[in-house]
């Protein structure tokens, strides 16, 4: 059987954030910028079942949801069993809140600038 080829990273992702207005921002960016979004997802449940469950190439989550599951939380639940995603991290993350651990974080607001480096979309 000959070996799997590495998947080509493609223009899917999913988003999870809280604020509705913030949520339909980022859709629309990230369609303008050529995005298929899949889903999104106002609460860390429904995120997280969608990332297992559609795979998207990248993952868009805010880090700062209120009570209960956070984004950093729904993060490390997620990224070993869909290694292929790109999880990129929306808000304000101090380095003690994940010790050890890198990511790309996008500073709200979002810019256009910031979305296309980070999801490496041709300007």
């Amino acid at each position: 059987m000959p070996p799997a080829k590495a998947r080509k990273r493609g223009r899917t992702v999913v988003i999870l954030e809280s604020d509705f207005i913030e949520a339909e921002d980022l859709r629309e960016r990230c369609e303008e910028l050529g995005f298929t979004v899949l889903r999104v997802a106002s609460r860390p449940a429904d995120a997280f079942e969608s990332i297992l469950r559609l795979r998207p190439d990248y993952a868009l989550i805010d880090c700062q949801l209120g009570a209960g599951l956070d984004g950093m939380m729904i993060v490390r639940l997620a990224e070993s069993r869909v290694p292929e995603t790109r999880f990129l991290i929306i808000g304000e993350m101090k380095t003690s809140d994940s010790p050890g651990v890198t990511r790309l974080v996008l500073a709200k607001p979002v810019t256009d600038t910031g979305l296309r480096l980070a999801m490496g979309a041709e300007a």
